[in-house]
């Protein structure tokens, strides 16, 4: 009797080391899963962000192209008929129209270049974002105003595409597809340790670095 009263502790003892050796395994486990299923999803976020940062290239330039040629042809006919357009200007109680009229004009005739070219992308965004904002407020004034009432009246307005555009630009920059990408890879290359232009990709900035690092 003694001797079996002596064993059922041990042997209650032993179930428990077990069940908690077993709970320590499901522990394992399961922190094991966990970090596996983290370590997927950090390596399919990785490829996604390398697959946009391969797409926003190409995309930034076939929007600076085709709206930046537009604006050309915009401004490009409002000089050709700069009596029509300074009369539309002062319709519009535009102070000085002819003067304006030949600013806004020269501005989306440049400015559409530049952002065609990315070649001072920003600046040429900044300035062409200024003056469609003035169209907005001067020619599509009830458009502004019923913004929120009336969304489509705003991004159906002439201006709005063009602003949009230069928007893009002013945040993103011209992409690695643009002059002031090139400007920057000569100028980096020239100079070890130089760092690349606003208007490069994240790829080609942190490929320019690792150049200059293995000069050095």
């Amino acid at each position: 009797m003694v001797s079996q009263g002596g064993t059922e502790p041990r042997d209650r003892d032993q179930e428990q080391e077990q069940d908690q050796e077993q709970d320590q395994e499901q522990e394992q486990e399961a922190r094991l899963m966990s970090s596996t299923l983290i370590a997927r999803a950090k390596g399919i976020y990785g490829r996604a962000t390398a697959l946009a940062d391969l797409v926003r290239s190409p995309l930034l330039a076939v929007i600076r192209i085709h709206f930046g040629y537009q604006l050309f042809l915009a401004g490009s006919g409002k000089l050709a008929d700069i009596a029509g357009t300074a009369g539309f200007f002062a319709s519009l109680g535009i102070p000085a129209p002819t003067l304006n009229a030949y600013l806004a004009s020269t501005t989306e005739v440049v400015g559409g270049l530049l952002l065609l070219a990315g070649l001072l992308a920003r600046p040429a965004a900044l300035a062409v974002a200024g003056t469609m904002a003035v169209a907005y407020i001067t020619a599509h004034a009830e458009a502004v105003r019923e913004i929120v009432a009336s969304p489509d009246g705003f991004t159906s307005a002439d201006p709005f595409l063009f602003l949009l555009t230069a928007v893009l630009v002013l945040a993103f920059g011209p992409g690695a597809i643009s002059l002031d990408a090139l400007i920057g890879r000569i100028l980096a290359a020239r100079e070890p340790g130089a760092r690349a232009e606003p208007g490069e990709s994240d790829i080609d900035g942190r490929r320019l670095q690792r150049a200059a690092a293995a000069r050095a």
